[in-house]
């Protein structure tokens, strides 16, 4: 990784779009935006069909990674032994690990880890030091992409986003939008940026940051060894026909209801 250009990184982040339209397409089909919503079809007499959608896999998946939310960790305090006659003194250990846990809010990282492990195929943890403390955070894998070995381990990751005009990148205040690149690796943390519309070859790098984990400060969740989203073709599939026939179940007694009022004149 380290003997790459930005204009490589970028070459990849780019070689990388079906992978995140992939991932998108799924995420779709989790918020509810489904294949029937937005056809605006019309029955004959004008009335616009229904796009009801009864969202299971949103429900499958939020009932999974909820149960697991609710079971709490718990740590047990061991007293230390001291010389003969005094007090023991409390292991401060576990209470410090506590704090750990809290201020990083690991539970809640850990279901948002696992639910989009189960989304796209695979969710993202990041370790990084802020102001000399371990913060490890969830992030969204669809704005980071995990650049791999050929024996399947974790090398690098790449992270893309817009930044509009009024952002901050260090001490600077952009006064014009800009695209921001990082890049991590076993070794250090780089930025890269680059104004709007510019071609790939027109990165400038900034701050080049070293982490000394070891290793890319990343672990990567994943619910099966090919990083496959649970929300299977097979499924969305299912989806969607469960919509149309629901859907059009209701059309069919609501039109079938007015045609006999009509009939009869009210």
């Amino acid at each position: 990784m380290h003997d790459l250009t930005a204009k490589q990184y970028d070459q990849l982040w780019i070689d990388n779009a079906p992978v995140r339209a992939d991932m998108q397409y799924r995420l779709d089909y989790y918020e509810g935006r489904h294949a029937i919503v937005g056809q605006d079809v019309q029955n004959l007499d004008g009335t616009t069909k229904a796009e009801r959608v009864a969202n299971f896999i949103k429900a499958a998946i939020d009932l999974y990674t909820g149960s697991i939310a609710s079971k709490p960790y718990a740590v047990t305090a061991v007293e230390v032994d001291t010389v003969e006659g005094e007090e023991s003194i409390p292991n401060e250990g576990p209470q410090e690990y506590r704090e750990v846990g809290t201020y990083n809010n690991f539970d809640a990282s850990d279901v948002s880890n696992l639910r989009n492990a189960l989304i796209y195929g695979r969710g993202l943890e990041l370790h990084e030091f802020i102001d000399n403390t371990i913060v490890v955070t969830s992030r969204d894998p669809m704005m980071w992409m995990r650049v791999q070995n050929s024996d399947g381990s974790l090398i690098g990751l790449i992270y893309r986003t817009k930044l509009e005009k009024g952002s901050f990148v260090g001490d600077e205040m952009l006064d014009e939008e800009r695209e921001l690149m990082v890049v991590y690796t076993d070794k250090d943390v780089t930025s890269f940026t680059k104004q709007k519309g510019r071609n790939s070859g027109d990165w400038s790098e900034g701050e080049r940051t070293p982490h000394n984990y070891g290793a890319v400060p990343a672990v990567i969740w994943r619910v099966n060894e090919s990083y496959a989203s649970h929300i299977t073709d097979d499924i969305i599939g299912q989806q969607d026909e469960y919509n149309e026939i629901d859907s059009s179940s209701g059309d069919q007694i609501r039109y079938d209801s007015d045609g006999v009022l009509a009939i009869k004149g009210y």
